[in-house]
């Protein structure tokens, strides 16, 4: 079983055990849903099973959680700022996030920007480090192609721009 990230827990939200939740997966709808196993990382690196008893998406592109057997506040406080997991599943035509680690990011007329050093989520998006700059991961927009066997990323027009200007 491979275990990926796909968010962390931001805080309680309100008496009975809710959590608001962030993301590090664009496939939310696969992973939060009620039924659906998902494993917490402890704070000595054990890894807690847990199972989504309802999610519902909140403003500013978080979630609500409710997971099963956490009943009270006192029970969700010590699940703030940890990890959460789930199995990977393979997705026909689709790729991870964590996967684009180490691709390396060029233009259409072939100019290489350097690799992808890391992932991070602000707000609603995410972006792609690359060297000291940071690219917004907007596919069919910023993101034109992504070539899982030569491992690279081609940027768009824009893409460009904004690697070009930072």
């Amino acid at each position: 079983m491979e275990l990926i990230n796909i968010g962390y827990i931001i805080d309680t939200h309100g008496l009975k055990g809710e959590v608001k939740v962030g993301f590090t997966t664009d496939q939310i709808e696969l992973y939060f849903k009620a039924g659906n196993k998902i494993y917490i990382e402890g704070t000595d690196q054990k890894v807690g099973e847990y199972t989504i008893e309802s999610f519902y998406m909140i403003p500013k592109g978080m979630g609500l959680m409710k997971i099963q057997d956490i009943l009270t506040i006192d029970q969700a406080l010590p699940l703030r700022k940890k990890t959460l997991m789930a199995e990977r599943k393979e997705i026909e035509g689709r790729i991870y996030l964590a996967d684009l680690l180490h691709y390396k990011v060029y233009d259409a007329e072939g100019k290489e920007y350097g690799e992808i050093t890391d992932i991070t989520r602000a707000g609603a998006r995410n972006y792609l480090m690359i060297g000291e700059k940071y690219l917004p991961y907007v596919p069919d927009s910023i993101i034109v192609a992504i070539d899982k066997i030569k491992k690279v990323i081609i940027v768009s027009e824009e893409g460009k721009d904004i690697l070009a200007n930072a």
